[in-house]
C-alpha cells in the first residue's frame, strides 16, 4: 500500500520499553543508537527506510515528465546518502569483505545494508538517464560497486549467514541488473569509444565468475524460484563474454562499423518501462543480438 494512503511506521532500532530515554525516536525515523546490534531488527528497520525512498523512486518513472523530477531525484539521492552517514559505524563497510573480521550472519548483514544502499543510487541514475542502453559515468560507477559486491558474496558464501535475504535473491535483485548495465556500457564503448568507459578487467571478472558459478549449480538449484531468470541471464552473460574476449570477434568488431542502435524497438521498450533486468531482459538481449553483432545461439534452459 502506498504511502499515501497510510502511516508508514519504521520500526525502532531496539524495543522501546529497554530504556526509553536513548531509543532512536529523539533524533527522528532516521536517527540510530550508536551502540545498536547487527539483527533481524536492524535489517528490518534499514530495509524500510530503503523501501521508503524506492517507492518514491517508482512513483517518478511513471512521470518523469514532472517539473521538479531533477529536483526530487536530487532530494532523494541526498536523503538515501543522510540515511547512509547516521548509520552506526559498525553498519558500514567500503573495504573488501575478505578484510571483515566478524560472524557469518554480520557479513551478510553488512553486505545486505550496503547493497540497499547502492540499489537506490542504481535506481536514481537510472532515472536520469535519456536511453537505459546509454549508462552514463555515474551509472557505470555505481553498477559496478554492486556487481563487485555481489561476487564477494558469492565467492564467501560459505563464511555467510541468511540476515533476511538469501544470495540467490541478492544475485537477482542486485547482480542481474548492474550486470545488464555494465554489459550494455561495454557494448556501446565496442562501438563509439567517446562514450563512457567500463573498468573492463575488472567487470569482465566479475561477470566471468558469476556466469561460473550459477552454471554449476553452486548458488541456485533447478526446482528453486529464480533459477530459470538466473539461468538464462548467465546464459546471455556466458556467450557475451565468449564473443567479447575472443580474438576473432576483436577483429571483427574493429574493421565493422555498426552502429549502435539504441534506438531499436526492443531498447525503447526498457526505456519506458520501470523494471529491473528481469527475463525478459536477457531473452530479449539473446533475441535482438545483431544490434550488438553478437550471434547468439538460442537453447533452451
Amino acid at each position: 500500500m502506498s504511502k499515501r494512503f497510510c502511516h508508514f511506521q519504521i520500526p525502532y532500532c531496539q524495543p522501546r520499553d529497554l530504556d526509553p530515554s536513548s531509543t532512536d525516536e529523539q533524533g527522528g525515523p532516521d536517527a540510530w543508537n550508536t551502540d545498536a546490534c547487527l539483527n533481524y531488527t536492524a535489517e528490518t528497520r534499514w530495509s524500510a527506510l530503503c523501501a521508503s525512498i524506492k517507492e518514491e523512486i517508482l512513483e517518478l518513472y511513471f512521470d518523469r515528465s514532472r517539473p521538479s523530477c531533477l529536483e526530487k531525484i536530487k532530494a532523494l539521492q541526498t536523503t538515501a546518502d543522510a540515511y547512509w552517514e547516521v548509520l552506526p559505524a559498525h553498519f558500514r563497510f567500503e573495504d573488501s569483505l575478505r578484510q571483515i573480521d566478524v560472524s557469518p550472519f554480520d557479513r551478510d548483514f553488512l553486505i545486505s545494508i550496503r547493497l540497499n544502499y547502492l540499489h537506490i543510487s542504481f535506481l536514481l541514475r537510472r532515472l536520469l538517464l535519456r536511453r537505459l542502453a546509454e549508462p552514463d559515468v555515474a551509472m557505470i560507477d555505481v553498477a559496478q560497486q554492486m556487481l563487485h559486491l555481489v561476487v564477494g558474496a558469492i565467492l564467501l558464501r560459505e563464511e555467510l549467514s541468511n540476515s533476511g535475504t538469501g544470495l540467490d535473491w541478492k544475485i537477482a535483485f542486485y547482480g542481474l541488473p548492474s550486470a545488464g548495465i555494465l554489459l550494455l556500457a561495454i557494448l556501446r564503448h565496442q562501438r563509439d569509444p567517446r562514450c563512457p568507459r567500463v573498468p573492463r578487467a575488472k567487470v569482465l571478472q566479475d561477470l566471468t565468475i558469476l556466469a561460473a558459478e550459477v552454471e554449476r549449480g553452486t548458488v541456485v538449484r533447478r526446482e528453486e524460484p529464480n533459477y530459470a531468470l538466473l539461468f538464462k541471464a548467465t546464459q546471455a552473460i556466458q556467450r557475451f563474454l565468449d564473443r567479447i574476449l575472443s580474438e576473432e570477434s576483436t577483429h571483427v568488431v574493429a574493421q565493422q562499423e555498426i552502429p549502435f542502435q539504441s534506438d531499436n524497438n526492443w531498447l525503447a521498450q526498457l526505456d519506458h518501462e520501470p523494471r529491473d533486468f528481469d527475463f525478459d531482459f536477457w531473452e530479449g538481449l539473446v533475441d535482438n543480438s545483431s544490434l550488438f553483432n553478437l550471434n547468439f545461439p538460442i537453447s533452451d534452459c
